[in-house]
């Protein structure tokens, strides 16, 4: 698939049967782009790295860290934060409606590019922390109540402050199914697409064997896999409105989307090779000159189009529209 040399057919009006080798590797291509991008972070990505799994790690990257756009904040009725942190959540919320950056106050787990954040991939839900002062490592304070909120495009679903981590006398939040319900209560038209109309559960899953689900122990394996539960909320029953997690623990959005992608990028490379006749005829028509092979590159271009560019002859060859710019 990713590096192909083989000789297109000939075609009936030409003088000989010779027709130059197509060389492409758009999945190569891709993987590096990808892979620069993820070492401009500051993250090493070796070469040697699968393609496919260069695609996982970068998807999830971009998942996990919060894209700088002005949003509306929105906040739950019953919501509610310690005195000693509200300085720290204005600054959070001044953020949010001006479109800041908000990397600083999220998990400081986002330096490892392999963790997977299980509460997101699930409910897509992130959690920020709301210390006052930034420290070297570009992270602001930690603190033990952090900001659970649900990042839209467009809007911002500010749901709780809750105590995390160890030493804390209190229910662990990351499988707290009342994260939901306080999104089912106020907001409901936001995750309207996630319910199952007509079904119910027989046994309902607690908090615990959610948090468990997540972090399955593999006999001799230093990784973990997980499951996910669907959720009962009010009679309601809703599918992982983050996607859910593969058992490898990697967000089902994000692999889906790989598939997705490397699926076109093999599309791109049929499309070329079935028109290298054309841009042989084309190629002359114009005066240049066609050597024994056609190398292919991709490259955007204007606006959101995607295109091949043949190297010898410069040749530009339109194969996407609309495109994401932030996964192309």
């Amino acid at each position: 698939m990713c590096d192909e040399t083989a000789p297109i057919g000939p075609m009936e009006d030409e003088k000989d049967n010779h027709m130059p080798r197509v060389k492409m590797d758009f999945v190569g291509e891709y993987a590096g782009d990808l892979r620069a991008r993820l070492q401009a972070e500051g993250y090493a990505v070796p070469v040697e790295q699968d393609p496919e799994q260069v695609c996982r790690l970068y998807l999830n990257f971009l998942r996990r860290r919060v894209p700088p756009v002005p949003r509306k904040v929105f906040v739950a009725s019953e919501f509610s934060c310690p005195q000693d942190l509200q300085a720290g959540l204005d600054v959070v919320r001044g953020k949010i409606e001006s479109g800041q950056d908000l990397s600083a106050h999220l998990s400081s787990r986002l330096k490892t590019l392999e963790y997977h954040d299980m509460l997101l991939n699930d409910w897509d839900i992130h959690h920020l922390h709301l210390g006052p002062v930034l420290k070297q490592d570009g992270y602001v304070e930690r603190t033990k109540f952090v900001l659970f909120v649900r990042f839209l495009l467009a809007s911002a679903y500010l749901i709780a402050v809750l105590p995390h981590g160890r030493g804390v006398h209190a229910p662990d939040p990351w499988g707290r199914q009342e994260l939901l319900r306080i999104i089912h209560r106020n907001w409901p038209e936001s995750i309207a697409a996630f319910r199952c109309n007509g079904v119910r559960l027989v046994e309902p899953p607690t908090d615990e064997q959610i948090h468990q689900a997540r972090h399955i122990k593999i006999e001799g394996e230093k990784r973990e896999a997980a499951l996910t539960y669907f959720v009962e909320v009010d009679d309601v029953v809703y599918a992982p409105i983050g996607g859910g997690s593969a058992s490898s623990q990697m967000s089902c959005d994000v692999v889906t989307e790989c598939d997705r992608i490397f699926d076109a990028l093999q599309e791109y490379e049929d499309l070329v090779r079935q028109s290298v006749p054309g841009i042989i005829v084309e190629a002359k028509a114009r005066g240049l000159t066609v050597g024994d092979e056609l190398s292919f590159n991709l490259r955007p271009w204007s606006g959101d189009t995607v295109v091949a560019v043949e190297q010898s002859t410069k040749m530009v060859f339109p194969v996407a529209l609309r495109i994401d710019r932030a996964t192309f």
